[in-house]
């Protein structure tokens, strides 16, 4: 390994919990895909903003984690 943390991160419950919210979404959307088209609007509503978040979500905090790799690899 290149690199030890030195000092433990602690999650943030917020966003652990809207990652949680937006996975769950992925889900139910599958689930009610089987529906057909009753509940079509509400699939594409959901799918309209649900992946484009977590991927948001998801990339802010793994820019911040590869950074301190880098750093720490290259010093």
């Amino acid at each position: 390994m290149f690199f030890q943390k030195t000092q433990k991160e602690e999650r943030i419950a917020y966003w652990d919990n809207a990652k949680f919210i937006l996975i769950f979404l992925v889900v139910l959307t599958h689930i009610l895909g089987f529906l057909g088209q009753a509940a079509h609007v509400f699939v594409w509503g959901v799918y309209l903003f649900h992946m484009p978040a977590f991927i948001l979500i998801s990339g802010y905090f793994f820019i911040k984690s590869s950074k301190s790799f880098w750093y720490h690899a290259l010093t």
